[in-house]
């Protein structure tokens, strides 16, 4: 778009072009590849990317009503991780796992890798949907003041014992407690 005739600007286009930008991007690498890595991490070449937006994430302050939800990070490029989801606005991409305050701030999320995403110590007592909520509720204070909303695949009744045990609501169980 910067070297089209539409949108002309003449900044990039006396200063850079397409080609050497291309070969810029292609060379463009956060982490050595010469150096062992974990290789059992799908997302290792870009992991420190990763690891500095979540705890930028991580810093925000919780707010009394989250939400626990997936998300579709629009990709149509080569990944084993991409999957299709067709009843999202967005079907083609990376699946990620979030938390996020009633106003849409994400606090923390989990990208979706596959077998792997969660260990599998975890699945071995608790399905996909507890597993993700425990990991994602590890940062939220237990003072029995804040609530989470999720859909029917966060709530069952493994997620419900494990949030209730952290002392966290889940608004099915707000409508249990009172009858």
């Amino acid at each position: 778009m910067y070297w089209s005739r539409l949108l002309d600007l003449p900044l990039i286009n006396d200063t850079l072009t397409p080609d050497t930008y291309f070969k810029l991007c292609n060379h463009l690498h956060f982490v050595n590849n010469l150096h062992d890595q974990d290789r059992g991490d799908k997302l290792w070449k870009v992991r420190p990317v990763i690891n500095v937006f979540r705890n930028k994430c991580l810093a925000l302050p919780r707010s009394k009503h989250l939400s626990i939800d997936e998300q579709m990070i629009p990709f149509s490029g080569r990944c084993a991780m991409r999957t299709c989801v067709p009843s999202k606005p967005n079907p083609l991409g990376l699946k990620n796992f979030i938390l996020e305050t009633s106003e849409g701030l994400v606090l923390d999320f989990i990208i979706y890798t596959g077998k792997g995403t969660v260990p599998d110590t975890e699945l071995k007592e608790i399905d996909l949907g507890a597993s993700v909520i425990k990991l994602l509720t590890v940062t939220v204070p237990n003072n029995g003041q804040h609530v989470i909303y999720s859909d029917r695949f966060f709530t069952d009744i493994k997620s419900i014992e494990l949030l209730l045990s952290n002392n966290i609501s889940n608004r099915y169980c707000n409508e249990k407690q009172n009858d």
